[in-house]
């Protein structure tokens, strides 16, 4: 349980130091774009040092820069959004399935583990996707229930709101449990 433990911290740990300096290099070089794009005072465009520049204006704003920056923070904001999962499942799956193996007094080898984690992620993974869903959908129907409500300035409804909200926010704290539940016995099931 502890070199799973320490597999799961170092992989997180990999990923945030990766996407804290990929982050921060990519905003330097956004910043240091904007803050040489500025026309100087003195210089009109119509004097020698800018004719060749006037042919072509994003030039002298770094827009092209910019925007290749961008599609680049773009990217690594997506690669960031698939890898955290991936990294989650993974150690939810390897978490469990040592935990079930070690509460049935079985010793466990590293290629029974590895054929157990390709068996089994597939089912956590799409639990998991439901459970998000399933938040999500909870959330939009309380907010989209909610704020006709709160267009009346009537005492009653906006009474009603505030325990809608309320019943709102208890289903949002109970309902990880029960999906969390679900992730659990969908990967000790094949255990």
């Amino acid at each position: 349980m502890t070199s799973i433990f320490i597999l799961s911290l170092i992989l997180y740990s990999i990923l945030f130091i990766s996407f804290t300096f990929s982050f921060q290099f990519l905003f330097n070089d956004i910043a240091e774009v904007y803050m040489n794009s500025s026309f100087v005072a003195d210089q009109s465009p119509f004097t020698p040092n800018t004719t060749s520049l006037r042919s072509n204006p994003t030039e002298l704003l770094g827009i092209e820069r910019l925007r290749d920056d961008f599609a680049l923070l773009v990217a690594v904001q997506m690669a960031g959004l698939l890898a955290v999962p991936i990294v989650s499942n993974f150690s939810t799956t390897v978490t469990i399935l040592v935990t079930a193996m070690s509460y049935k007094d079985e010793t466990l080898s590293l290629k029974d583990l590895c054929l157990r984690i390709v068996r089994t992620w597939k089912r956590a993974l799409i639990t998991e996707f439901y459970a998000k869903l399933h938040a999500m959908a909870y959330v939009f129907l309380g907010v989209a229930l909610s704020v006709p409500l709160l267009m009346s300035a009537n005492l009653t409804t906006i009474s009603t709101t505030v325990l809608l909200v309320i019943s709102t926010c208890v289903c949002c704290l109970y309902l990880p449990v029960v999906w969390n539940l679900a992730i659990v016995v969908c990967i000790a099931v094949d255990t």
